[in-house]
């Protein structure tokens, strides 16, 4: 006989395997880092890595109730920032 403990158990994870459709066909691979991480990693506020978030420039995961960031994902935002700037940009003339 179970007493009201026994029942109380989350399941199994075999159990949860295809809770929310969520089945990833490859392993997952890389470090996962938090927004604040992230922000001191790359000396900004954490509004400003939320707003990059938002903005959908950053992808993240979401792992129960805390975000986190794939560090890949983030050397790849910050192959796609990269700006070469020419003395134009600064009222010179370029020769």
């Amino acid at each position: 006989m179970r007493d009201a403990r026994e029942s109380a158990r989350p399941a199994a994870p075999s159990q949860l395997k295809n809770m929310n459709n969520a089945i990833l066909s490859v392993p997952f691979e890389g470090e996962l880092l938090a927004p604040a991480a992230v922000a001191k990693y790359l000396n900004l506020s954490r509004q400003s890595v939320y707003r990059l978030i938002e903005r959908g420039l950053l992808p993240v995961y979401k792992l129960c109730r805390h975000l986190r960031i794939r560090r890949q994902d983030l050397d790849t935002l910050i192959n796609r920032s990269r700006e070469t700037i020419g003395f134009t940009s600064y009222g010179r003339e370029k020769d």
